[in-house]
Formats: structure tokens, C-alpha cells, sequence
């Protein structure tokens, strides 16, 4: 295909029927931050993406964050903590006995990391409504752990000096929210991906109102060569800019 990035006409018009060609293909198309110098942006919305750029130099955010991510990642398995703090144990000669002091506080804050974690997988769900593989094995690895812990708190809550409540509230929480973020991620579709995109929300009306129609243009090329897939023009116009590929019933729409 011969069509320049971000022109989504163009790739309505040229894309085969062995090239992807879905739903989701159409609006990385639409809203690939390639296409940011192909329309007629309005004040607002640029005004919205140089607040959003914050003060520090992009590069120096890059820098942090490539720093951070994996570290904030990797203690993401903070809870395994759980069942591991309420048991004895040994390791190489090592030693090691259950402390109620330590194990219910300690174990209280890394399943509350864990609600982080979690709340973080279910924002960049929201954002393109697709199942991620990291969320559901975190979310399956915290259901275990919190199966695991909950018992063992319980039946060592006479050797705590004081109510257990506070400590395992995360506990649940973590519990509950695992079984949530499995119900979600599994109800939405597997094996796509979303590609780099212009942010929506920093989108003024009007600038939304354009794409939206833009989009509709396309959907109707596809119709037209008989490359549309997941519903008519009509039915697909009328979802939110960005949710092309998400159905009706399991959308959370941007207003």
C-alpha cells in the first residue's frame, strides 16, 4: 500500500483483504499521533496537548520512566508475601519464624500494592477495552495469594496483639478486585492490540465531531469494497471515537 500514514481514506481505499483490516486497524489508522499534522486542529485541543506535555523535557520523562516502570513492575508481586509471612520456613540453614508483628502489617501493604496494580490494569483497559495478558496474571496470582493468606491470618489472629480487621481489609479487597479484573478482562477480546494513538480525551468537541465523521467515511470505503466486519456503517458510526471495536454492551464511553 502506497498511502501515507495517517491517511485513513487511503487506507480504506488500498487495504486487501489478506492485510488486517478490522475495526481496531481502522482507528490506530485514524488516530495515529502521524495524522496530528493532516487535520485542522482547533485551539483547544492544541492548548489541551501543551498542558499535558507538562514542564520537564519530554526526554528526561522518557528517562524516568523507563527507570521506574520495571521496578514498580517487579514489586507488583508484592503479595506473594501473604502466605510466605504467616509460615515458618528455611532456606539454606537460614531460619526464618512467623512474627505476627510483622506479617499482618507488611502483608496488609503489599496487597494493597496490589489494589494498585490492579486498578492500574483496569485505566489502560479503559482506555482501548482489550484483554492484557499482564492483568489477568497478575489478577490470578493475587487470587491465589489472597486465598492462601486469608486462612492463615485468621488462624493466627490470637497471636496478634490487638483487631485484625484493618489488616486484612486489603486482603478482600485484593480478593474481590482479582475476581473483577478476571471477569472484565475475559469478557473483552484477546490476541489485538491497539496501537499508538492520539489521546481522545485531549480532543475539544469539535476536533472529536471530525474525526467521528472522517471515520464514517471510511467505514462506508470499506463497506463499499465489502471489507467491513463487525456490523453495518450505521450501527458502527454511532460508537464512541476510539471504541470502534467495542460492542455496544461492553462499552464505557469517554464523556
Amino acid at each position: 500500500m502506497e498511502h501515507e500514514k495517517g491517511d485513513v481514506l487511503g487506507w480504506a481505499g488500498e487495504v486487501s483483504r489478506e492485510d488486517p483490516h478490522g475495526l481496531i486497524e481502522l482507528e490506530d489508522e485514524l488516530l495515529t499521533p502521524a495524522a496530528d499534522d493532516r487535520y485542522e486542529w482547533s485551539e483547544a485541543t492544541r492548548s489541551n496537548w501543551r498542558r499535558n506535555a507538562g514542564p520537564l523535557p519530554w526526554a528526561l520523562v522518557k528517562l524516568v520512566f523507563m527507570l521506574l516502570v520495571p521496578l514498580l513492575w517487579l514489586a507488583a508481586i508484592a503479595p506473594i508475601y501473604g502466605p510466605v509471612g504467616f509460615t515458618n520456613g528455611s532456606y539454606r540453614g537460614m531460619e526464618r519464624e512467623f512474627s505476627a508483628s510483622g506479617a499482618y502489617p507488611v502483608s496488609a501493604l503489599c496487597f494493597t500494592y496490589g489494589l494498585v496494580v490492579l486498578g492500574y490494569c483496569y485505566w489502560v483497559w479503559r482506555k482501548d477495552h482489550v484483554r492484557y495478558p499482564v492483568a489477568t496474571t497478575f489478577a490470578w496470582i493475587y487470587l491465589v495469594c489472597a486465598g492462601l493468606t486469608l486462612p492463615l491470618a485468621y488462624g493466627n489472629a490470637e497471636s496478634f496483639a490487638g483487631s485484625i480487621g484493618l489488616y486484612v481489609a486489603p486482603m478482600w479487597a485484593l480478593l474481590v478486585a482479582s475476581v473483577a479484573t478476571l471477569v472484565y478482562q475475559y469478557r473483552s477480546p484477546g490476541g489485538v492490540r491497539v496501537g499508538s494513538r492520539v489521546k481522545v480525551a485531549l480532543l475539544a468537541e469539535e476536533d472529536r465531531a471530525m474525526l467521528v465523521g472522517v471515520r464514517r467515511e471510511a467505514l462506508q470505503v470499506l463497506a463499499d469494497r465489502g471489507l467491513l466486519e463487525g456490523g453495518s456503517v450505521e450501527e458502527l458510526s454511532d460508537r464512541p471515537l476510539g471504541e470502534l471495536h467495542v460492542a455496544p454492551e461492553d462499552a464505557h464511553a469517554q464523556r
